[in-house]
């Protein structure tokens, strides 16, 4: 994204770009003035960590070292402030001189801990060009480049940009590779570590003096063949992270696996923040839970034991039907080639178990000639849907839903996609209009091309350019818009209300669900058609909570399009999706049974913004009070009907979009 200074009041233009760690956030594009917004300073990382985490994590003093100083002796002074977690440990500033000398000052620690600002001054500095470098221990390290230092003093705090006016180190980069990250998050959460405060050794006695002599360094084991440790001393071992300190070889790892899991399964499902189900594998919480895991949580497991010994990780293979499981094994790189070996089929508990194959064991050059393999052999290539690399052992965090997997780890490396089998699984975008969803209600008026140059646009251009329901559909495929089940929940006033994230929010996120999708088609299409609106029902108290999708009238007729079944079918070819045609609204209270079953009310309603909230209680299906719908269907000789109740604030507005 390009910007001119002029326009968000940047005045200082001797800083031609501003680095935060690992990422550039500013950088001059050309000569005239304009800059350029590279990426975001970890933001999605930075969410994760709460404020305690922050703290935390900056309370770890590391060893500082001051580069050597090179006096300038004349000059002017170069002054400004930082903003940093825990005062008490020292920040060091380095201006460096353009191909010559550099000198370092430190910010000397002071009391207090939490969020302090702090002060500094480079005395004497001559004429030249400089760059700033700003580190503190548990923080990532900032950069301010291109300096010019001319007669007059320089006070970084009277510029008119933020980033200069105080100097803000972000906290959290634990294990000093220049990102916050789930690495540091990882060490945080160690038993060692997690909610430990300051140790006191009483009365350490005397420490006596050694003489170490020098002797020949014990040969280092074969990592793949040798058993180091004992039965009993593995037995011993008293937690994960003594495992991952001693353990050192695979048949020791395996033999550890055979004392901990005396079953396995294929995979383990996880509830996630947003209500989607996600397959979490971290080592380290796998083995803090012992008793039950399953295949590609062994992958992490083992990846975690050896990842100090050695080059390990794991490959994922994800196969084409949530019916089979994923195929997962661990590839250490030793001698210049990579080892793929399969640790799940030495352990016990899988000799009782029936497993499907796993990908196969084999040593290659680099992992690319694994893939290779994979596309080469008839039998893999039937079932291999994707292969994905997990390099270091890191945390494995991926979403399967109805066939779609996607891998949401960032170090994940893909190696192999399918893309013959997809192409015969997946609607073809040329083929939608044989859809009635769209042939009915007026076909698709974007190409393939034009769908996908609105990735990524505005709601506001989306509703512009995207005129039918063919429309929509075409978009939801170019934009891989992905499944997120489950509404979002508050509870308030005694009672659960049921809502969904609204259209601008399911656009950004490209996620959707059944509610997030009514909400999307409502403000995209609201301009397009007759009328567009909501139709909401519930299932008897026990057999389901409610499902959300929209009517559109059209031609003189009423439609009833449910897009979500699209995202719940992983868009894969059938012969067709909930659609079916009404003389009149009403009607649907008679014809629901065409497309569902076993409903107990049902209702519809037209909206500026989203569907309305609701509360599914054992008496009633309840919506806000003096709001406007529409009764389709109810069950009142069950005893439970529509009823209204006053909506509390705490509930989102549902009469706007964002």
């Amino acid at each position: 994204m390009l910007f001119h200074a002029f326009d968000v009041g940047l005045s200082v233009t001797d800083v031609d770009r501003l680095s935060v760690g690992l990422y550039t956030v500013l950088e001059k594009g050309n000569s005239h003035g304009f800059w350029e917004l590279k990426s975001k300073i970890g933001e999605n990382d930075m969410k994760r960590l709460s404020r305690a985490i922050l703290t935390a994590l900056t309370a770890i003093l590391l060893l500082i070292t001051v580069p050597p100083v090179s006096a300038l002796d004349t000059g002017v002074s170069v002054t400004g402030a930082v903003r940093s977690y825990n005062p008490q440990v020292a920040t060091t500033l380095t201006l460096s001189a353009d191909g010559s000398s550099s000198r370092s000052i430190m910010i000397a620690s002071a009391e207090g801990n939490g969020l302090a600002d702090q002060k500094f001054t480079f005395n004497n500095v001559p004429p030249g060009s400089y760059t700033l470098t700003v580190t503190k221990p548990a923080h990532a390290t900032v950069t301010v480049q291109n300096i010019t230092v001319g007669g007059k003093n320089i006070d970084f705090s009277a510029s008119e940009k933020p980033e200069l006016q105080m100097i803000v180190l972000p906290c959290g980069d634990l294990n000093g590779d220049g990102l916050i990250n789930q690495g540091d998050l990882n060490i945080l959460w160690l038993p060692g570590t997690y909610n430990k405060g300051p140790a006191v050794i009483a009365d350490p006695g005397a420490i006596p003096e050694v003489d170490t002599p020098i002797i020949d360094p014990p040969e280092t084991p074969d990592i793949m063949t040798t058993r180091v440790l004992s039965d009993e001393e593995l037995a011993r071992i008293s937690s994960p992270t003594e495992a991952r300190q001693k353990i050192g070889t695979v048949p020791d790892a395996v033999e550890y696996l055979n004392t901990r899991f005396q079953t396995l399964w294929h995979s383990r499902h996880w509830w996630i923040e947003g209500g989607s189900i996600a397959e979490l594998q971290a080592g380290l919480f796998i083995l803090s839970r012992g008793g039950e895991a399953g295949r590609s949580d062994m992958i992490n497991v083992m990846s975690y034991l050896l990842n100090d010994n050695c080059d390990i990780g794991g490959l994922f293979g994800f196969r084409f039907s949530t019916d089979e499981p994923i195929m997962a094994v661990n590839y250490i790189r030793l001698n210049g080639e990579y080892t793929i070996f399969d640790p799940v089929a030495q352990m016990d508990a899988n000799q009782s178990s029936r497993w499907d194959p796993s990908l196969p064991e084999a040593t290659v050059r680099n992992l690319a000639d694994y893939a290779a393999m994979i596309e080469t052999d008839s039998e893999l290539y039937r079932a291999v849907d994707s292969l994905y690399a997990i390099p270091d052992g890191q945390q494995i965090l991926f979403e399967v839903q109805f066939g779609w997997t996607t891998l949401l780890s960032p170090s994940a490396e893909p190696l192999y996609k399918n893309e013959d089998r997809n192409a015969l699984n997946q609607i073809k975008p040329e083929n939608i209009n044989k859809y009635k969803l769209s042939s009915i209600l007026g076909g698709v008026t974007l190409s393939v091309d034009e769908a996908k140059a609105l990735v990524g646009q505005s709601p506001a251009i989306l509703q512009e350019k995207v005129e039918t329901a063919g429309d929509l559909l075409l978009y939801m495929l170019a934009s891989k818009l992905l499944l997120n089940n489950g509404d979002e929940q508050i509870f308030a006033d005694g009672n659960m209300w049921h809502y969904n994230l609204s259209a601008a929010e399911t656009l950004r996120l490209n996620m959707g669900n059944c509610g997030r999708m009514a909400n999307t088609a409502n403000y995209l299409l609201k301009d397009d058609y007759e009328e567009v609106g909501f139709v909401l029902h519930s299932y008897y108290p026990g057999n389901g909570g409610g499902h959300v999708y929209n009517y559109i009238k059209y031609g003189g007729k009423t439609y009833i399009v449910d897009f979500s079944s699209y995202l719940f079918t992983n868009y894969r070819v059938a012969d067709e999706f909930n659609f079916i045609a009404l003389d009149e609204l009403e009607d649907y209270g008679t014809r629901w049974g065409e497309c569902y079953g076993g409903l107990a009310a049902i209702i519809a309603h037209t909206s500026e913004g989203m569907h309305l909230p609701n509360v599914w209680e054992g008496d009633g299906y309840y919506l806000p009070e003096g709001t406007d719908f529409q009764v389709l269907f109810e069950t009142p000789g069950s005893g439970y009907e529509v009823r209204t109740m006053p909506c509390p604030p705490e509930v989102p507005d549902w009469r706007d979009f964002d």
